[in-house]
């Protein structure tokens, strides 16, 4: 654990940056440590003295506000953790888009071996609804928009496409117009249904989401379209959860 006044990079400047602005807390009480497993962010343990609180701060990585909506991902974190779905959210800085929330202990993160788990599954699919029966947030953001930017980021970068580009662009086209056709199911959604971003308590009995940077409204579908890729779920399980 780390004193203030010791930053060693770019993140932990803006982390205590950020740890300043709480005036509630004792500064010259507070340390803090880097946590590993962050694709998007740096992630923090940030532990004080007085008053006693261990809190999580996320410092947003440089760029990724060009896929990543923070007041929204803000918004889901709040809609879960009023639903008991997720860690309480505490503080968070629109400027800069850092949130704090409370450390969430007595949790380890699940992996794909624990939803060959009905009892796991189940838990998921109960957050899943809790999730989707919220308020709406300020951004609607459907697969096929996410797609759509991702194309528009690939071009505009000068990005390589494969060969038969043309032909897998026909077919999405095909498939969104079917989809499109039928009507979407537009709902709160996490969007991002990595293993460790559900979360299990030690008697496995409790599950809670974390991590909200992708959230938007969605297609419910879709929701358990990609957990369902995610984990290799047989047709038998698919059509048990769905």
């Amino acid at each position: 654990m780390k004193p203030l006044g010791t930053p060693a990079n770019d993140a932990e400047e803006l982390l205590e940056a950020t740890l300043l602005r709480l005036k509630q807390y004792q500064q010259d009480g507070l340390r803090y440590a880097a946590i590993g497993g962050g694709i998007t962010n740096a992630n923090y343990r940030v532990v004080s003295r007085s008053p006693g609180t261990i809190l999580f701060v996320k410092i947003p990585g440089k760029g990724t506000e060009a896929f990543i909506d923070r007041q929204v991902a803000n918004e889901a974190a709040a809609l879960a953790s009023n639903a008991a779905l997720g860690p309480r959210v505490l503080h968070f800085f629109a400027d800069t888009g850092v949130e704090v929330s409370e450390f969430v202990e007595g949790y380890r993160p699940c992996n794909n071996f624990d939803f060959q788990t009905k009892e796991v599954r189940d838990m998921a699919i109960d957050c899943y609804r809790t999730f989707h029966a919220g308020k709406l947030f300020s951004l609607t953001k459907t697969v096929f928009d996410m797609i759509d930017e991702h194309i528009q980021q690939a071009t505009a970068l000068d990005g390589i496409f494969p060969e038969d580009w043309r032909w897998l662009h026909r077919q999405y086209r095909l498939a969104r117009a079917a989809i499109e056709a039928s009507g979407l199911d537009i709902a709160p959604c996490f969007n991002d249904p990595m293993p460790g971003n559900f979360m299990l308590n030690e008697t496995y009995d409790r599950m809670l989401l974390i991590d909200y940077e992708y959230a938007s409204n969605n297609d419910r579908c879709y929701e358990l379209g990609i957990w369902f890729g995610e984990m290799f779920f047989n047709e038998e399980i698919e059509s048990e959860l769905i």
